[in-house]
């Protein structure tokens, strides 16, 4: 995380904390606030970016004999990896596409394709069937044929909730698009299953299990659009999960952007074919390892024409889709996940002092980009800079989120931890802030909240993924870190 880190460093000397302002009186003023000075402070990353990100090393497909990409929506795989299928294929690697949702949820699209100002279910459910056409045309125009496609269908914007509510199969998500609680797709990989989170996490597994890729590709888990973050988070659970059952299968992992500040990077007008992409420089601060795998002219040319067979969504959204045919693409390395450490010496709530039976010092379990959307840069209480976790006396979890600025009350910060153990899935919530429910659980200083959680309580886990979110009163998002793994047990 060396190159993280420098890239902190630099962005704490571009922009001061704001410790001496008063603490705002109320959300509304906040956020009105930071949007008016959102749009006359530009964003720090131009820069940094181009000073740090200049060279990166080219992915060598050589080792795998197969990959699998994961798509959150229908053309996410074209956008993000379309290049590295092609590329597979030539190099004869056995590859696969599973796309996550169909996409049915996009209303804009969805009201232009049917001219309707309030599409019905019957109109978001003929977007989901057309976007699967254009999934297959697309990854036809890339060389793959449609037995190499699967479509899970499961609902548009319901990933993460899926997550972090709806994980009975009894108790499953009710799409609010497609009016439905389990696929109406024809082309579905799962008929039997509903919208929740065991099913989808089942079918993540089933599937891994049958292909056992050496290669496997995700959205970037610190992806701003939630449905790409939960996807993320799926999918290491899945993997954590058969490692559980054979420790010998340990694919690399490799995640790609698309949803991010000033992404694709550099930021083009038009069509740029020729162009280089770099990562994104938010997520750079908070990834590194970074590859690309170049494209030729050629390549380049046959993934712009994938792009274009999405046509639904060609007419709201071409100048961003085009801009992503470039002459290369970008992926970095993802763990899996991590283990608890247990803290052998420090304070419980100074995760500065922690020290590990070694004597060293504890590392945040992740570190969340700083100042990467525009009002989180004048808004330095609603800005999560690292989470950091451990095991500790009394058998109990002890999670800590420091802040890039000062604590004010006005916000809220909610941990949310899903907790895999013999017994089953625990889900757990905390709130910190001007809603705390339970005071004495919340320890907090000047730019940290902690919360402390038995272990009991999460059903004694082997395996917990957590993530915490900086939100406004009313419950508005300002804020929210990417899923870390970490092994329990």
């Amino acid at each position: 995380m060396a190159l993280a880190r420098r890239c902190r460093r630099l962005l704490r000397g571009l922009i001061p904390p704001m410790t001496r302002r008063r603490q705002i009186v109320t959300g509304a003023l906040l956020m009105a606030l930071g949007l008016v000075l959102a749009v006359v402070v530009p964003s720090p990353y131009v820069d940094l970016a181009r000073v740090v990100l200049t060279e990166l090393d080219e992915l060598d497909l050589a080792p795998y004999g197969s990959v699998l990409v994961l798509a959150p929506h229908a053309d996410d795989e074209t956008l993000g990896a379309g290049g590295l299928l092609m590329a597979a294929q030539r190099a004869g690697l056995q590859a696969h596409v599973v796309v996550a949702t169909n996409g049915d949820g996009y209303l804009t699209a969805t009201m232009r394709d049917f001219q309707r100002l309030f599409p019905t279910a019957a109109d978001f459910r003929r977007m989901g069937s057309i976007r699967q056409q254009e999934t297959l045309a697309a990854v036809g125009l890339l060389g793959l044929d449609d037995a190499q496609v699967l479509f899970l269908s499961y609902p548009d914007r319901g990933l993460l909730p899926m997550l972090r509510q709806y994980w009975e199969h009894d108790r499953p998500l009710r799409s609010s698009y497609i009016g439905a609680s389990s696929s109406p797709y024809p082309l579905t990989y799962n008929p039997a299953a509903t919208y929740s989170g065991a099913d989808l996490l089942a079918d993540l597994t089933a599937i891994l299990r049958q292909e056992r890729p050496d290669l496997v590709v995700i959205p970037h888990p610190v992806d701003e659009h939630p449905d790409h973050r939960a996807l993320a988070a799926f999918a290491r659970l899945a993997l954590a999960t058969l490692q559980e059952e054979d420790p010998a299968y340990r694919p690399d992992v490799l995640a790609y952007p698309i949803h991010s500040e000033q992404y694709p990077f550099p930021p083009r007008k038009g069509l740029n074919l020729g162009a280089m992409l770099l990562p994104p420089p938010a997520l750079a601060q908070v990834s590194e390892g970074w590859v690309r795998l170049s494209l030729s002219e050629e390549d380049a040319v046959r993934k712009y024409l994938a792009i274009g067979a999405y046509r639904s969504q060609y007419a709201t959204l071409r100048s961003l889709l085009e801009a992503f045919a470039r002459a290369n693409e970008v992926f970095v390395p993802v763990e899996t996940a991590r283990p608890l450490v247990t803290l052998a010496e420090g304070e419980p709530f100074r995760p500065d002092t922690w020290l590990s039976a070694e004597g060293e010092p504890l590392e945040a379990v992740l570190y969340d980009p700083l100042a990467d959307q525009s009002l989180r840069r004048r808004l330095a209480s609603a800005d999560l800079e690292a989470v950091y976790a451990s095991r500790q006396e009394g058998d109990r979890l002890v999670v800590c989120s420091q802040l890039r600025g000062r604590r004010v009350r006005t916000l809220s910060y909610q941990l949310s931890i899903v907790a895999a153990g013999a017994e089953g899935v625990a889900h757990y919530s905390a709130w910190s802030g001007y809603n705390q429910t339970d005071p004495e659980a919340s320890q907090s200083g000047r730019d940290m909240v902690c919360e402390q959680v038995p272990l009991a309580a999460l059903g004694d886990p082997r395996l917990m993924a957590l993530s915490v979110e900086a939100r406004m009163p009313g419950g508005a998002l300002l804020d929210s870190s990417s899923w870390v793994l970490l092994e329990a047990r």
